[in-house]
């Protein structure tokens, strides 16, 4: 069984020639970015076409939840919708990209994020074919919709509380060297996403400091048995202390500014997401 992600971006058309121009551009730096360090769990890389349309195949669905999570918060707050579709790969073209690829994994990709586009309440859309779509789409729509709600100094903090603590794949199989090559993009969201050209409140010193915490510290760490709350495991220990450590901002400031963001409930849900999914379609014969 493997995943398909299949991203949108929402009314990107209607944008002035050079803003879109300058979108394209992170997006593509953006994609091969996220091609490195979610590599382990690709069968077909990211790709970015000219409709703007991002395509990837991955050969675990945790893999392409854990990307559509944090591509979300790398585009904030261009809109997208999302589509993850989990099936057989049947139709294979040898050396050629995702969009030369076919099969049921495909198809139910593009059903899911066609009917995306079409529900009002729903950013992203997950289709395996089985029983139990409805309950893991309320689960993935319920984290998509708290990032949605932030402002761009909390969804800046909470990409930082990211690097410094990234939610892995089950199996840890990611290249966490390569945050620092989405580190060095962050700092570019706020003028091209946004569009205002004002510069962000975090320095990108500080997404860089984060990305080099959180690639050598977490396989000592084990970040989400670590945890303050041993029932999510979404609440690092020591999370508004790391990450104030790289700001400069006042620790009580830096705590509201995530509980306010829901980041830590965020991470919970992307974390039951995430085992509900390997759990449900991991391989008979592995461990």
């Amino acid at each position: 069984m493997y995943a398909v992600l299949m991203v949108d971006l929402k009314g990107s058309r209607l944008y002035e020639p050079e803003r879109r121009n300058a979108l394209q551009q992170y997006l593509v730096e953006l994609t091969e970015a996220l091609n490195r360090i979610f590599a382990p769990a690709m069968a077909r890389e990211l790709e970015f076409n000219g409709g703007d349309e991002i395509q990837g195949l991955f050969s675990e669905p945790s893999g392409a939840l854990l990307c559509l999570r944090l591509l979300q918060r790398a585009v904030f707050p261009v809109p997208i919708h999302g589509g993850i579709g989990v099936g057989e790969w049947t139709v294979r073209t040898p050396e050629r990209d995702t969009f030369y690829q076919d099969g049921p994994v495909y198809h139910r990709a593009r059903e899911a994020i066609e009917l995306a586009k079409k529900e009002r309440d729903y950013m992203a859309l997950l289709c395996t074919g089985g029983d139990g779509d409805r309950v893991l789409n309320a689960m993935l729509n319920a984290a998509c919709r708290l990032t949605e709600q932030n402002s761009s100094h909390q969804n800046d903090l909470a990409l930082l509380l990211e690097l410094c603590f990234p939610v892995t794949l089950p199996d840890r199989t990611m290249n966490l060297r390569n945050l620092f090559d989405l580190a060095l993009l962050l700092p570019r969201r706020q003028e091209i996403c946004e569009g205002s050209g004002k510069p962000g409140k975090l320095s990108p010193e500080a997404f860089l400091a984060a990305a080099d915490f959180g690639s050598h510290s977490l396989p000592a760490r084990r970040t989400e048995e670590k945890t303050q709350n041993r029932y999510s495991g979404a609440h690092p220990y020591g999370a508004a202390s790391t990450v104030v450590l790289f700001t400069g901002l006042k620790r009580q400031a830096v705590d509201t500014a995530l509980r306010a963001s829901n980041a830590y409930a965020e991470r919970a849900l992307a974390l039951a997401l995430r085992d509900e999914l390997s759990e449900a379609w991991k391989e008979p014969d592995r461990d």
